[in-house]
C-alpha cells in the first residue's frame, strides 16, 4: 500500500475515485487530497480543506470492495502529521467517532465549532445525516 498526496493539478484522479462512492462534494483547487494506492489503483482517499486558519478533514472514503481491511485507518494515520500545524475539524457519521478518535479528534458541541462549520453541520442534519462535529487541536500527536 502506497500513500501519497496528489499534485494540486491532478484532481481527476481523486474525482474518478470519488465517482465510485456516494461522495459528491466538489474538490476545490486549494484542497489537499491524499490517497492510498494498491497496485496503482486508488483504493481510499481523504481531502484536507483549509478554511481561514483551520483544516477540515472531508471525503474520507475507501472503495466498497476494500472496506474493513484497515486501509482507511492507515490512510488516517498517514495524514495525521499534515494536520499538526492547525486546529482541525471533521463532521463524520456518529458511528465513526472512535475511528477519528484514534488520531485525537474529540466530539464537541455544535456551539464550539466555527460558524461555517455549524452551517455545514445544520445542512447535514437537515438532510437526515447522523453526523457529529469533532475537533483536534493543532500540534496534537496521539
Amino acid at each position: 500500500m502506497k500513500f501519497r498526496e496528489l499534485d494540486s493539478g491532478d484532481p481527476v484522479v481523486a474525482g474518478d475515485f470519488y465517482a465510485l462512492t456516494s461522495y459528491s462534494r466538489p474538490i476545490a483547487d486549494t484542497d489537499r487530497v491524499v490517497v492510498a494506492e494498491d497496485q496503482g489503483q486508488v483504493v481510499s482517499a481523504v481531502r484536507i480543506e483549509q478554511v481561514d486558519d483551520v483544516f477540515v478533514l472531508r471525503g474520507m472514503y475507501t472503495h466498497p470492495s476494500r472496506v474493513r481491511q484497515g486501509i482507511g485507518a492507515s490512510l488516517l494515520r498517514a495524514v495525521e502529521h499534515k494536520l499538526a500545524g492547525r486546529d482541525s475539524y471533521c463532521l463524520p457519521f456518529a458511528y465513526l467517532q472512535g475511528f477519528y478518535g484514534e488520531i485525537g479528534f474529540e466530539a464537541i458541541p455544535e456551539v464550539a465549532a466555527p460558524k461555517f462549520l455549524r452551517r455545514r453541520y445544520a445542512a447535514y442534519i437537515e438532510d437526515d445525516l447522523d453526523v457529529i462535529i469533532m475537533f483536534r487541536a493543532r500540534g496534537k500527536q496521539d
